[in-house]
């Protein structure tokens, strides 16, 4: 099988308090991974590198401007039955912009070592090896 498409997820923690921003999808049946808290992120579009997109998409969903995001790692999994290469990228939060929702039902920071029980379980092994290597665990 071959890759279907590319995704960036961004990591977007305060060290001060040890917590990392989560998206808590819609509610509704026709998306992946519904009523499920995730990290900010999403789909490459057709010309886009990884890294614009990263912050194309943290914009997008929290209104929120990053700058020197840091390429953590990166894995293929599967998803609906098609290859998704995931891309993660890590920013400390800087405090001072306000995160806005716009996707999903809810945009907040979550302890990295209390994670929500409908997190992801992708993201979640996700946050805890990022968390780790930045000493938030």
């Amino acid at each position: 099988m071959e890759i279907a498409f590319q995704a960036a997820n961004i990591f977007l923690y305060n060290p001060t308090d040890r917590t990392v921003l989560m998206q808590l999808r819609d509610n509704k049946p026709t998306i992946v991974n519904p009523n499920i808290w995730t990290l900010p992120g999403g789909g490459v579009e057709p010309g886009e590198d990884l890294y614009t997109a990263a912050v194309r998409e943290l914009f997008e969903e929290t209104n929120y401007r990053a700058d020197n995001l840091v390429r953590m790692g990166e894995g293929d999994h599967l998803l609906l039955d098609k290859i998704v290469h995931q891309v993660y990228w890590a920013l400390p939060y800087d405090g001072v912009q306000p995160i806005i929702l716009g996707e999903g039902q809810a945009m907040e920071f979550k302890p990295v070592d209390h994670l929500p029980e409908n997190t992801w379980d992708l993201h979640a092994a996700w946050i805890a090896r990022m968390a780790k290597e930045l000493g938030l665990l």
